[in-house]
């Protein structure tokens, strides 16, 4: 039963008991993701920035409660935004708008 190790920011080695090779460089998060989980994330749009901005005011949910409300976003995304990485023009909706189910 082969065994995996990784190092974060370096190399992920499979060990099969005898050796270790070389499978995958992972220089960062985006490289360490499988390759159809990003597919499952929608495009950032003003409107959904809109309403994490609003979420992110009004409520004390966490990131990952916003994505999951918000539906087909992950929490990175949700960061991007607070962080004014993505749509930093764009201004909160009303939060009734936002509370409302996608």
């Amino acid at each position: 039963m082969p065994h995996t190790v990784q190092k974060p920011g370096d190399v992920f080695l499979i060990f099969n008991g005898e050796s270790l090779a070389r499978s995958h460089v992972f220089r960062n998060a985006a490289n360490a993701k499988e390759p159809d989980m990003a597919k499952n994330d929608t495009k950032m749009t003003p409107e959904i920035a809109a309403k994490i901005k609003a979420l992110l005011n009004e409520t004390d949910w966490t990131q990952a409660q916003i994505a999951a409300h918000l539906g087909a976003i992950n929490q990175g995304r949700v960061s991007d935004v607070k962080a004014g990485k993505l749509h930093a023009n764009v201004p909160p909706c009303d939060i009734r708008d936002a509370l409302r189910p996608e």
